[in-house]
């Protein structure tokens, strides 16, 4: 999958890529937006494909400032741009006290359907009433589901359950 973010940290030192290369719990290794901006900040995973999208989960930043993953949206995109779905506001205000991990369980939301989406994009709203100067903040995001299977499948799978309920009668 490829990435992206708006307005990351000056000189590559924290690039959108590092929430996507597993690895979690050393406080080295995040990503965050450049700080002084008054326009929400982002981060986009662009999976290269329509997936069906279940979970996900916004593992925050070790080591330091851990109120900076507030007041955040997931919006699933299709390959167009065109959203498809969108949160509520999580951890409103750092009303979680700066949580490890942000869990968004789409699937359930969704009344137990994945949404089939192409791209994630995680967004912190900006606010004048924040001292840390609107910067989103992630250790790991996790895009939890599946490939869409291919409609020749289904007709495989239905092809081959026909035959199996044909031999047992017999």
């Amino acid at each position: 999958s490829a990435w992206q973010g708006g307005d990351f940290a000056s000189g590559g030192v924290y690039p959108a890529e590092l929430a996507l290369d597993n690895i979690t719990g050393d406080s080295g290794n995040f990503t965050h937006t450049q700080g002084g901006l008054s326009s929400d900040q982002w981060w986009k995973a662009n999976l290269g494909e329509s997936m069906q999208i279940q979970q996900v989960n916004i593992e925050n930043r070790v080591g330091c400032c851990p109120e900076r993953l507030r007041d955040i949206t997931v919006t699933v995109l299709d390959g167009s741009g065109t959203t498809l779905w969108t949160s509520a506001l999580l951890n409103p205000g750092n009303a979680l006290g700066g949580p490890a991990v942000l869990s968004l369980d789409i699937q359930s939301l969704n009344g137990g359907v994945p949404i089939l989406g192409n791209q994630v994009v995680i967004t912190r709203t900006s606010s004048s009433a924040t001292d840390d100067g609107n910067i989103l903040a992630m250790s790991e995001v996790n895009i939890i589901g599946g490939s869409i299977p291919e409609p020749t499948s289904y007709l495989a799978l239905g092809l081959g359950l026909c035959l199996v309920t044909a031999r047992r009668k017999r």
